[in-house]
């Protein structure tokens, strides 16, 4: 028999290989590596969360998406990881995005930069923050002084949609720049130390 989610309580089920969306392996696989294995929510398309689904599971979350209420997911990143989101549309949002992007590589963070779906300009910056949260912190601060933006508008999160998941209003979005090689520097800088054997994953290099 074919693994099912609930619909919420309206009394059906369906297969989750039927549902899944169609995500390219290379996201799902980054999701994996960036948010935690539970915790995750249902999100309606008027931002709210949806009450009476449970989300067990990234896989079933999916499955659940474009079914009664359920628009898209939220989850929480795994310590170590923080997204900046940049709800600031057209150029200055692009502009915004790229400062935090740049601010990151020029420390040597691995940073991924995805469209929110939003509009235009608006995006979420992935960052594996390592000892660098409270100086991404004070960055994000400044630029929204610079930028003359408010706090929410430009702001350090740990709960987002994952990259797999579309915007709630169904636009898909797909993280920018080649995906491959970032997966492989990302699994790269979270493989535990093999000469500690007690460490684990992620916590040499990434802390937050």
């Amino acid at each position: 028999m074919l693994p099912t989610v609930a619909d919420g309580g309206r009394g059906s089920s369906v297969p989750v290989d039927v549902l899944v969306r169609r995500v390219p392996t290379v996201v799902r696989d980054l999701d994996e590596v960036l948010f935690r294995p539970g915790g995750w929510f249902a999100l309606s398309a008027g931002n709210q969360r949806v009450p009476g689904v449970v989300v067990p599971s990234l896989v079933a979350g999916l499955g659940l998406v474009g079914q009664g209420d359920v628009a898209s997911l939220v989850g929480r990143l795994n310590p170590g990881f923080r997204v900046v989101d940049v709800d600031v549309e057209g150029l200055v949002g692009h502009a915004v995005a790229e400062e935090v992007a740049g601010w990151c590589r020029g420390r040597g963070l691995w940073v991924l930069v995805r469209p929110s779906g939003g509009a235009d300009g608006r995006t979420h910056v992935f960052v594996a923050v390592q000892e660098q949260l409270e100086p991404l912190e004070a960055f994000v601060a400044d630029l929204r002084g610079a930028y003359g933006v408010g706090r929410t508008r430009v702001e350090v999160r740990e709960m987002v949609r994952p990259l797999s998941a579309p915007h709630r209003t169904g636009v898909e979005t797909r993280p920018l720049g080649a995906l491959g090689p970032a997966l492989a520097e990302l699994s790269r800088q979270t493989r535990p130390d093999p000469y500690s054997p007690t460490a684990a994953p992620g916590r040499a290099r990434v802390a937050g």
